[in-house]
Formats: C-alpha cells, sequence, structure tokens
C-alpha cells in the first residue's frame, strides 16, 4: 500500500487509481502524486533480514553483559555489594529503623502504666 509524501495518509491503489499516469498514484486526501512500483517492494526483505541479525547480535551482546554481572557479584563481598545499593532500598531501611524506634517508644510508654489496657473504674 502506498504512503503519500505530502500528508502521510497510506491508501488503497483501487481508490487512487483515477486520474493519475502510469507508475503514479494521486493521493484521495491531498491529490499529491505518488511514485508507485509494480510487485513486491524489494527493500522489505533486506530491512527484515537485517532486522534479525541486529537482535541476534544484541541478545548476545546481553547475554554476554549478565555472565558478566552476575560473576561481578559473586566476587564482591558484603561492603562492595552495599556499596552499589538504590537510594530507594536505603529510604527503606531507614522508614523500617524508624518504625522499629516507635515500637520501642510506644512499649516503654505502655511499660510505665504496667502494661494495663482496661479503664480504672471511679468509685462514688
Amino acid at each position: 500500500m502506498p504512503i503519500c509524501p505530502e500528508c502521510g495518509l497510506q491508501f488503497e491503489q483501487d481508490a487512487a487509481s483515477a486520474g493519475a499516469t502510469e507508475g503514479t498514484l494521486i493521493c484521495p486526501s491531498c491529490g499529491a502524486e505518488t511514485p508507485h512500483a509494480e510487485g513486491p517492494d524489494p527493500l522489505a526483505e533486506t530491512a527484515e533480514l537485517v532486522s534479525a541479525e541486529s537482535v541476534e547480535e544484541d541478545a548476545s551482546v546481553e547475554d554476554a553483559e549478565k555472565a558478566e554481572s552476575i560473576e561481578k557479584k559473586k566476587k564482591d563481598g558484603m561492603l562492595a555489594r552495599l556499596a552499589e545499593t538504590n537510594p530507594y532500598t536505603v529510604m527503606l531501611g531507614i522508614s523500617l529503623v524508624a518504625i522499629l524506634v516507635a515500637i520501642f517508644c510506644l512499649y516503654m510508654e505502655w511499660s510505665s502504666y504496667e502494661f494495663d489496657t482496661w479503664a480504672k473504674s471511679i468509685a462514688t
């Protein structure tokens, strides 16, 4: 299906064949002439082959990089891994410490009431 170079519309050959000279088509939207070659696009197969080869190369490069990173992590110690931590992981650790401190403070406050949870009745 041809694509109009002026408006970018993809249109059918039947709709564009009226009034066209041989070897060109007229866009039904804007009226621009579009060159048209008979038969399948010769570059389509080449583009598919190139893209398939590049995908295979990219996949092999990614696999090699993953293998290298796994080997590096196995060799690194705990301190080297901590140096590469994500800032969000650090914030999660800080929030965990804050929650534990809050639990401890509430526990100490509750112990000052001798762990009593019932309200004492007022004697009249």
